[in-house]
């Protein structure tokens, strides 16, 4: 799993440059961006949710509790799943299955 540390390195940018350009929460030149962007592509970096949590004090997750029948379980957990992707929200589901 890719750290922003070895994004950084591939990219030849600081660890807060690929910061501000994955947040987007500051100017960073179009070149650096590209650079940053390439090395995340190649290495196929993904943010960390449980640092990110940790860092920030705040979870994006919902737990959802279900008594369904067993079924329906995988399709009621996957289309949630799909719709709170757009949110960037995590979900925690906690099933209890009907037999």
């Amino acid at each position: 799993m890719a750290r922003m540390i070895d994004v950084a390195k591939k990219a030849g940018v600081s660890i807060a440059t690929v910061s501000y350009v994955l947040n987007g929460n500051k100017y960073v030149s179009r070149e650096y961006q590209e650079k940053v962007w390439k090395a995340v592509k190649e290495l196929g970096y993904q943010p960390n949710i449980l640092a990110q949590s940790l860092r920030k004090q705040e979870t994006k997750e919902i737990n959802s509790g279900c008594g369904i029948l067993l079924r329906y379980a995988y399709d009621c957990e996957m289309d949630l799943s799909k719709s709170m992707k757009r949110w960037k929200l995590q979900l925690k589901a906690y099933m209890r299955l009907a037999m």
